[in-house]
């Protein structure tokens, strides 16, 4: 009940703030917006009351039983006392990440007592600081609690009901427990758009030219997701072209990734988890609800984890609004999602975010080759039946700086020859080269080859515009490997490719190569 009451109290006094409100009737009083925060803190159970023990190391005992740490979320200090003790005097190194992620539902005056039972217990004195003592455990690779995928159950339960269904699964993650984060949000807090409504080019009155937009043609339509919308969404379960989709944006990495949803005969929606791994959006199919990976577009949590499923990936172009209605003026656009939200600009979502080198959550490991945030265009064209373990090749990060100065840069994935291609917008786009050498880009649409062809660059693939010369050898793509894959000279695919910043990729795949 205090609880409630404090968070009730609190809520006021933000909405108080964001009204601009100089008064807020409250039980049936009228308070001022100071008289109210003082009535919120008046609430506070004096820090003395909890009158701490210190702690007795105690590497033989056995493991303090996961409903003592639930205990301590309640604000009842005798509760929180008996809980805490019974923590300190059966200390283990995996109890640290359970105390830390207890501190973002107390205030203050039980938070001290977390912080100072870390403190005493590991010796370190900026026990304070939550992103370190993250950085600590990842890197010390503690074991955790045996129960501790039950204790996230319980505690983020409390919250939203829906979240003990992410954690009791008994099939084993695929991803550490430790690294999945929550930031905030109920299920679905940030709401997935279904089948959104789109408009034409010529009626997207409201979306100036230099405005981002993420497009995609399936089954010959071209459609646009305005990132201004996508940052208050984030999801798009949609169809294009009669191929049911899924795109997915990341704001945190600034990445967006286009999947078909259907697989073994399965469509599956998804929504926001609210949880994130490595600083990365991590959604959830509404049917199982297991936690899916945004890069990889497998399941990592939950029922289905472990099962070797992967989406399949459309091409996506990161690209202004202006160019790409002018390679497609038959788009159709994601129209302004909810006609009730005041502000749809992208400054009041994460524009700050974007221009700093601060992270809101940090990630295990920061490769310094380039700045967090720097963008990268990641070709990942790995067969998706192979992991790691099995030889599955590494991903390719090309640097943006790079591709800004080459706009037609050749390059070697999974063994096979590719070009990407950037355009006078800095979109990015790959295709397979198959021993084309080219030479020349227009910035718009026409590559020309060393031979002085032209190819056209659509959404899908490069199409050879000039006949093939007489005699031609097989070095095109005429090899019996061509042959086999049914491709010919006058056509060359195009290969799955989206931006990200650095830091974010990387932290979800180290063994990336980076090109500079």
């Amino acid at each position: 009940m205090l609880r409630s009451l404090l968070y009730l109290l609190a809520g006021l006094c933000v909405l108080a703030v964001i009204l601009g409100a100089g008064s807020v009737v409250f039980r049936g009083r009228e308070y001022t917006i100071e008289e109210l925060y003082a009535e919120s803190l008046s609430q506070s159970v004096p820090p003395e009351r909890l009158n701490m023990v210190a702690i007795k190391m105690n590497e033989g005992a056995e493991r303090t039983a996961v409903s003592a740490f639930v205990e301590l979320m309640k604000p009842d200090p005798k509760a929180f006392e008996a809980a805490i003790n019974q923590v300190r005097s059966n200390w283990h190194p995996g109890d640290t990440v359970m105390l830390l992620e207890l501190q973002q539902f107390h205030e203050d005056y039980f938070n001290s007592h977390l912080i100072q039972t870390i403190s005493e217990a590991t010796g370190e004195k900026n026990a304070d600081d939550y992103e370190a003592q993250y950085q600590l455990l990842w890197k010390n690779a503690e074991t955790t609690h045996p129960q501790y995928g039950e204790f996230k159950s319980a505690i983020y339960s409390a919250i939203d009901k829906r979240f003990s269904k992410f954690f009791d699964s008994g099939n084993k993650p695929l991803i550490a427990l430790n690294e999945i984060r929550w930031w905030g949000a109920r299920v679905d807090g940030v709401p997935p758009l279904i089948n959104p409504e789109t408009v034409l080019a010529l009626d997207a009155k409201r979306l100036a030219d230099d405005e981002i937009v993420f497009g995609i043609e399936v089954g010959g339509e071209a459609r646009a997701y305005p990132r201004k919308f996508l940052g208050w969404h984030e999801i798009v379960n949609d169809e294009v072209g009669g191929t049911s989709i899924c795109a997915v944006y990341s704001s945190l990495c600034e990445s967006m990734i286009v999947f078909r949803n259907t697989l073994n005969g399965t469509q599956h929606e998804f929504g926001s988890s609210g949880f994130l791994y490595r600083s990365c959006k991590l959604m959830y199919d509404k049917k199982t609800y297991s936690m899916w990976s945004l890069f990889d577009g497998s399941p990592v949590v939950g029922p289905l984890a472990g099962q070797d499923i992967h989406l399949e990936r459309e091409p996506v172009v990161t690209t202004s609004w202006g160019q790409w209605k002018k390679l497609h003026p038959s788009t159709r656009v994601l129209s302004r999602p909810d006609s009730f939200r005041p502000d749809y600009l992208e400054s009041s979502t994460y524009q700050d975010y974007f221009t700093s080198e601060r992270l809101i959550y940090s990630v295990p490991a920061i490769d310094k080759r380039l700045s967090m945030k720097a963008e990268v265009f990641v070709v990942d064209d790995r067969p998706l039946d192979r992991n790691e373990a099995a030889g599955r090749p590494a991903p390719i990060a090309y640097s943006q700086s790079l591709l800004l100065k080459n706009p037609v840069y050749a390059s070697e994935v999974s063994n096979r020859s590719i070009v990407v291609l950037t355009d006078s917008t800095g979109a990015n786009r790959a295709y397979e080269s198959q021993g084309v050498v080219f030479k020349q880009f227009d910035g718009d649409s026409v590559v020309v080859d060393d031979r002085g062809r032209n190819w056209t660059v659509t959404e899908q693939k490069l199409i050879q515009n000039t006949p093939s010369e007489v005699g031609e050898t097989a070095s095109i793509a005429q090899t019996s490997e061509g042959k086999a894959a049914g491709k010919n000279d006058r056509e060359f695919p195009r290969i799955p490719g989206y931006r990200a910043f650095w830091f974010g990729w990387y932290a979800a795949h180290p063994e990336t190569q980076l090109v500079l």
